[in-house]
């Protein structure tokens, strides 16, 4: 081709070239066409014009034949030789493969001493530099059914590939080197004994095996690997070429092409241990990175890793899925622990959109958060599949005009909360519907203690929140205490009190409208949205309150009077009937004992018989004074016990009456 001819312009070559083949048969659903490729290079040579050294002695052996058909088991490759010298520098491989469909049975072999360069000396590198050693030395021998069944000593895989002080610089990536690259191989896995290399400042150790990798090889199945990965440094800003050195003003546009869906190889299982003392990724620095990570099943998974990041730490487990890669999703479990705020606004665009209040915040913030999303074609989260839960908890954090705030403060005309400071703040969360919806929790703004709820939408930031508050009434100023000053004197001298303007005011507030354009509508007790109408209606309440309190005392002081005087007059009035009853009987007695002596002294039978009629009726007339004393002295002491009851309950029914509401 022409184009590729141009990049030939002067080069020497020298030797023989051979191609043949043929491919007949049928071709459909359950038929091969037979086919024949023959490749012969014999004693082959090139040399570009304005390079030192020449690739030599080059010979391709090469034979493959299928007789077609619907089995493809019979095809046979025969690389008998495939030979080069590079500016003196021997390659030499060769290999033999039959039944490539059922059972594998490969014969291969590669030996090369390649002093890397030297391939500058016979290819343009157009700047690019490169230097350092690749020997390899391998072997394999043997049928796939070996493996699989683990009879391996019937199959031979030894050797080593060893790459040393290799450099390779180039303008479009930073420099890499490899100090030393080890890889053994054997019947069950390929062993990287031993990796120290470099990429740009980053420094980067690792060892670690594959197994299965014939299989992969020979019969596309899993490749199963295991790493440790270590390194000082790891600056990802490296690996995206250097900054325009042009100045600022004439700089190019940055780079704005989105991203595409990262997709994961469906063939292989590798876990890997990590431990990076520092990543570098733009401006952000990330230390002590250590932690998992599998990659399997079309899906990458993090197991504890962790990492310290803008003056807190994270730890972090889930995964990256990407079956589907028109909609990959993640599933992850975050515990972040005293990170800066307004670091992380800056640089993780998600918190912008989950909690637009952060960008106004000074402070740190701790959370646990379980989140699931899809992501769309440029690795963005869907935020209407965003589901999670978690609990965020601050300990003193000042806030600067967040606007639901400013507004809220210019409604109450309390200023100290345009600018103020959040302290102790731990609430629960959920994510869902495209929202962040935030359980009620308590909450101290400056000196207000509140309860808030509600939630933020991610598209268009709409907020819906609910908040109660109790106001301390010296935050509303003088204006407040002038305007209930001369209720007081009036109830402090109705009721002998000394009342003052209450130290709380009870208030709630609905927050809606957007973060940017908020809507607070606050309402205090009574219903009242002025503040003045607050402080007043307030003071109305605690003062009758206390009225009523005074009121019922003096009804209890007047009841306990009255049964004090009601007790007290049945004690005299208990006295005098027992005096009465005492006297009366001692009377009756004498009167009774007057005319028992009359009727003694009478000797005369008939005379007898009238003095004791006559008797008889003295003793009736006494007991008639009897009777008329006992109820002239009860009358007077149930007199006595009226009149108490009558005094008590006028000051009962006079403490009742009592009534100075406050109006």
């Amino acid at each position: 081709p022409a184009e590729f001819a141009t990049d030939l312009t002067g080069v020497t070559m020298s030797g023989k070239a051979g191609f043949s083949g043929f491919v007949k048969g049928k071709y459909n659903d359950t038929s091969m066409p037979g086919f024949s490729l023959v490749v012969d290079v014999d004693q082959g040579r090139f040399k570009y014009p304005d390079l030192p050294a020449a690739v030599e002695n080059i010979y391709v052996d090469l034979k493959v034949n299928s007789p077609g058909g619907s089995d493809l088991d019979k095809m046979v490759v025969d690389l008998k030789r495939f030979a080069m010298t590079i500016a003196g520098n021997p390659v030499e491989a060769r290999m033999y493969l039959t039944k490539p469909m059922s059972d594998p049975n490969v014969d291969a072999e590669l030996k090369a001493n390649l002093d890397l360069a030297s391939v500058k000396t016979v290819v343009p590198m157009k700047g690019d530099e490169l230097q350092g050693n690749f020997t390899a030395d391998v072997r394999m021998k043997g049928a796939m059914s070996d493996i699989e069944a683990q009879r391996y000593e019937r199959f031979t895989a030894d050797g080593r590939m060893i790459l040393l002080g290799m450099k390779y610089d180039t303008d479009s990536l930073p420099s890499i080197g490899i100090n030393s690259l080890y890889f053994d191989f054997s019947p069950q896995f390929l062993s990287l004994t031993s990796f120290d290399g470099s990429m740009g400042s980053s420094s980067i150790q690792a060892k670690g095996r594959m197994d299965n990798y014939l299989q992969w090889w020979l019969k596309d199945s899993m490749l199963v690997g295991s790493f440790d990965l270590a390194a000082n440094k790891f600056d990802l800003n490296e690996l995206m070429g250097p900054s325009s050195p042009e100045p600022a003003a004439a700089a190019a546009p940055a780079d704005s092409t989105p991203m595409s869906v990262i997709e994961v190889p469906k063939n292989i299982d590798f876990r890997m241990g990590l431990a990076v003392k520092e990543v570098i990724y733009d401006q952000l620095h990330l230390a002590n990175v250590r932690g998992g990570l599998r990659v399997h099943d079309q899906r990458v998974d993090l197991s504890d890793v962790f990492f310290n990041l803008f003056g807190g730490s994270v730890t972090m487990s889930g995964g990256y899925e990407a079956k589907d890669v028109k909609a990959p999703r993640i599933d992850l479990k975050y515990d972040v622990r005293d990170l800066d705020i307004q670091q992380t606004v800056t640089y993780v665009d998600m918190v912008q959109k989950m909690a637009p209040i952060a960008k106004t915040c000074k402070g740190t913030f701790s959370t646990t958060l379980s989140m699931k999303a899809a992501l769309n074609e440029h690795m963005e989260p869907d935020m209407n599949s965003l589901t999670g839960d978690g609990t965020l908890v601050t300990r003193n954090v000042q806030v600067d005009g967040f606007q639901p705030l400013v507004d809220l403060a210019k409604a109450l005309k309390i200023r100290e909360l345009e600018n103020t400071r959040l302290q102790d703040v731990i609430f629960s969360y959920e994510l869902r519907d495209g929202k962040m919806i935030t359980k009620p929790f308590n909450v101290k703004i400056d000196r207000i203690q509140a309860n808030v709820g509600g939630s933020t939408a991610f598209a268009d930031q709409a907020i819906d929140y609910d908040l109660k508050a109790k106001i301390p009434s010296d935050m509303f100023g003088a204006g407040a205490a002038q305007a209930v000053a001369g209720l007081l004197g009036k109830a402090n001298a109705a009721v002998g009190g000394n009342f003052e303007v209450p130290k709380e005011l009870d208030m709630t507030a609905k927050i809606t409208g957007t973060i940017d354009k908020p809507i607070v509508k606050p309402v205090f007790a009574g219903g009242t949205s002025s503040v003045k109408d607050a402080v007043v209606a307030e003071v109305k309440q605690t003062v009758n309150e206390e009225i009523g309190k005074k009121k019922e005392e003096l009804i209890a002081q007047a009841k306990a009077e009255r049964d004090r005087l009601v007790a007290e007059a049945q004690t005299q009035a208990d006295k005098l009937k027992a005096d009465a009853r005492r006297e009366a009987a001692n009377v009756k007695a004498q009167a009774y004992k007057a005319a028992d002596d009359q009727v003694a002294q009478v000797t005369n039978p008939l005379a007898r018989a009238a003095a004791k009629i006559a008797a008889d009726k003295l003793k009736k007339e006494a007991d008639k004074k009897e009777q008329q004393a006992i109820a002239e002295a009860d009358k007077r002491a149930d007199g006595l016990v009226d009149v108490a009851r009558k005094k008590g309950d006028e000051l009962v029914a006079k403490a009742e009456a009592t009534d100075t509401t406050v109006k």
